[in-house]
Protein backbone atom coordinates (compact mmCIF):
# COMPACT_ATOMS: atom_id res chain seq x y z
CA UNK A 1 0.00 0.00 0.00
CA UNK A 2 2.52 2.27 0.71
CA UNK A 3 4.60 1.75 -2.58
CA UNK A 4 1.47 2.51 -4.27
CA UNK A 5 1.47 5.98 -2.77
CA UNK A 6 5.06 6.76 -3.30
CA UNK A 7 4.53 5.54 -6.87
CA UNK A 8 1.61 8.06 -7.32
CA UNK A 9 3.01 11.03 -5.94
CA UNK A 10 6.44 10.40 -8.14
CA UNK A 11 3.76 10.14 -11.17
CA UNK A 12 2.47 13.39 -9.91
CA UNK A 13 5.43 15.24 -9.24
CA UNK A 14 6.44 14.17 -13.00
CA UNK A 15 3.31 15.23 -14.56
CA UNK A 16 3.52 18.58 -13.04
CA UNK A 17 7.47 19.01 -13.61
CA UNK A 18 6.71 18.23 -17.71
CA UNK A 19 3.97 20.93 -17.56
CA UNK A 20 6.04 23.35 -16.07
CA UNK A 21 8.75 22.88 -18.33
CA UNK A 22 6.11 22.27 -21.72
CA UNK A 23 4.89 26.22 -20.65
CA UNK A 24 7.92 27.43 -20.34
CA UNK A 25 9.22 26.09 -23.55
CA UNK A 26 6.29 27.73 -25.00
CA UNK A 27 6.65 30.57 -23.68
CA UNK A 28 10.55 30.95 -24.63
CA UNK A 29 9.31 30.23 -28.25
CA UNK A 30 6.75 32.65 -28.15
CA UNK A 31 9.12 35.83 -26.95
CA UNK A 32 11.99 35.06 -29.55
CA UNK A 33 8.93 35.02 -32.38
CA UNK A 34 8.44 38.86 -31.58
Amino acid sequence: MHQLRFRAVVLTIGVLFLSTIDYAFSQTIRVERL
